[in-house]
């Protein structure tokens, strides 16, 4: 298995085989990951002032309007978001990244529209948010291989959007009630390694609520197998991350197999020292395993 190496270590290989520089090399080390000019700067502000704006509008307009009414003006917000997009997209980076945020209102402004509009024509159902999620994470996953964040900033809240309605569905009981925002979560985690760009938003997205669903459906098995299922799944996450220098699955791996040992340990033993030796002691067994195989990685 081989690991993901670091940026200097590549810099230091490309320095040794003499395709750069020491001075160039410290250029790129150097260079921030993003960068943008006060007038993006502007752009965001006007963008957050025109929201606003468009907000207190909806609400004044809107105070005592028809289903319909509310949800052709947000049809028509949506509109006007697109065209913004559309034009942007087609100007320079800071043009672009402008419409992206334009683009994400405008997906927003119709989602809303959508639903509105089919709860009043039919039924409030969670069929409903399945079917609105659905196709807002196929689009956002088509986008994101063509926008810089607008597409992988779409499907986080939908995913989890369906994955809520498909928990509401299945109207699941404790203690498996969090199963589904479990999968949805390990989807995001998923589409972050399929060639997306800002490809850490849904990781990171991912890997957060798959530890707080994780914990929850750990903690109501009171340990169990749920608990050792649990360790399996983010021992193997770990290793991955790892291997890949991802610190975000490193973290949330690391919390959840920490956390199901303490809750495996503490509905097993009534004595509070022996519940922390437990701990301590899975702990030790980690570090035997790992440490040989740290030792081995530097002999080759």
């Amino acid at each position: 298995m081989t690991t993901q190496k670091t940026l200097q270590q590549l810099l230091d290989e490309h320095i040794a085989a003499g395709h750069l520089t020491q001075e160039q090399a410290d250029d790129i080390s150097g260079a921030p990951r993003w960068s943008f000019s006060i007038q993006e700067a502007l752009y965001y502000l006007a963008g957050v002032i025109i929201a606003v704006g468009v907000v207190r509008l909806f609400i004044a307009v809107l105070e005592n309007a028809s289903e319909i009414s509310i949800s052709s003006f947000l049809y028509v917000v949506a509109a006007a978001f697109a065209g913004v997009a559309w034009w942007a997209e087609k100007g320079a980076e800071i043009r672009r990244r402008f419409g992206e945020v334009c683009e994400l209102a405008s997906e927003l402004s119709a989602a809303f529209a959508t639903g509105v509009l089919v709860t009043y024509l039919w039924t409030e159902s969670e069929w409903t948010g399945i079917a609105i999620g659905s196709v807002f994470f196929v689009f956002g996953s088509w986008r994101a291989r063509h926008t810089d964040f607008a597409g992988s900033l779409t499907i986080i809240p939908s995913a989890l959007v369906v994955a809520g309605m498909v928990g509401a569905l299945l109207d699941l009981r404790e203690p498996n009630d969090a199963l589904p925002m479990m999968a949805g979560a390990m989807v995001l985690i998923l589409v972050s390694f399929t060639g997306v760009h800002f490809s850490l938003a849904p990781r990171v997205a991912g890997s957060a609520f798959l530890i707080g669903s994780t914990l929850g459906w750990v903690g109501m098995h009171e340990g169990g197998w749920a608990a050792a299922i649990a360790i399996i799944g983010a021992a193997a996450m770990f290793s991955y991350g790892a291997r890949m220098l991802l610190l975000d699955m490193l973290v949330s791996a690391g919390i959840i197999i920490t956390a199901s040992v303490a809750i495996v340990s503490f509905n097993t033993f009534d004595n509070q020292v022996l519940q922390g030796v437990v701990v301590i002691i899975v702990g030790v067994a980690m570090l035997a395993v790992t440490l040989p195989y740290a030792r081995r990685r530097k002999t080759l």
